[in-house]
């Protein structure tokens, strides 16, 4: 359990998103459910965990690659690539039951084809410095990948957590705190929608918020590692503007304060705080109707 503020550089995956903060604690991925689901569905996801479709296994895996961390992966055996035939499923559940990412060998040429094109990147490989020696092992590294961190809010004093991608010592330039998506499109305009979407700005706020708690005087920039899934895995660095910063910084502080107040009351809402929802008559249909 992680009992002081600080940042831990070997806390498991899996015991990260269980919580290993001794009373609790909220994750830049709470923060943003207790505000946009509500905070019964947030308090009964920490209960009861939420389940991980196999369809991110290989973004997973691709983390492992690129960053050189994270859960091992198995390859399908030859002749053993249609999970319909009965030793395919017998192959893939036995190694997800050992703690493995299970990929066909088709997508496992894939993630080493995005982690090689990564490195080929003059800006999205400095991001993430390191040097490999032949066979993928880890010879050097500019950084730590998969850093945790736990830090008390200053007004609320309540325990927040985050989990970096990776963390750069601080250098003269920018102090940016690179994070890994993978995605279809990783054009400029698809991945501001996407950035809007899945509130990638409030993590990126979030985790600017608990570094500066953690190492005073800096000030970290959040920036996204996008990289398509398919050839020729196409990469763009997404930065956050001056104004989705102070979006975000608002929507974090009331997710925060929202889950002080049910610490405090012991209490977790749901959608309507159990009172009568009133229906409006939405656009389109106000539209039909023509009113």
């Amino acid at each position: 359990m992680i009992t002081e503020p600080g940042l831990y550089m070997d806390v498991p995956e899996h015991v990260y998103h269980r919580d290993p903060v001794d009373g609790g604690s909220l994750s830049s991925t709470g923060a943003r459910r207790i505000i946009d689901a509500c905070p019964a569905k947030y308090r009964w996801e920490q209960d009861n965990g939420r389940l991980s479709p196999r369809s991110m296994d290989f973004g997973t895996a691709a983390h492992t690659i690129v960053l050189g961390t994270g859960k091992p992966i198995h390859v399908m055996s030859d002749g053993n690539q249609d999970f319909r035939s009965l030793d395919a499923r017998i192959e893939r559940d036995e190694a997800e039951a050992g703690g493995y990412i299970v990929l066909k060998r088709a997508d496992y040429d894939r993630v080493i084809g995005m982690a090689d094109a990564l490195r080929r990147h003059p800006l999205a490989s400095s991001l993430f410095t390191r040097q490999l020696h032949e066979g993928g092992k880890l010879i050097d590294s500019g950084g730590m990948a998969e850093v945790t961190g736990m830090w008390r809010d200053e007004l609320t004093g309540v325990a927040c957590r985050l989990r970096l991608d990776w963390l750069r010592p601080p250098t003269d330039g920018p102090f940016l705190l690179p994070d890994y998506k993978t995605t279809t499109d990783a054009s400029p305009a698809a991945c501001e929608k996407t950035v809007a979407k899945y509130g990638y700005h409030r993590q990126g706020e979030f985790y600017e918020r608990g570094v500066r708690a953690l190492l005073p005087g800096e000030q970290p920039q959040s920036v996204f590692v996008f990289q398509e899934t398919t050839a020729p895995y196409l990469v763009t660095v997404v930065g956050l503007s001056a104004g989705l910063r102070r979006q975000a910084r608002r929507m974090n502080r009331a997710a925060i304060n929202l889950y002080a107040e049910c610490l405090r009351r012991g209490e977790w809402p749901d959608y309507n705080n159990g009172s009568i929802y009133t229906a409006e008559s939405p656009t389109w249909l106000a539209k039909l109707e023509g009113e």
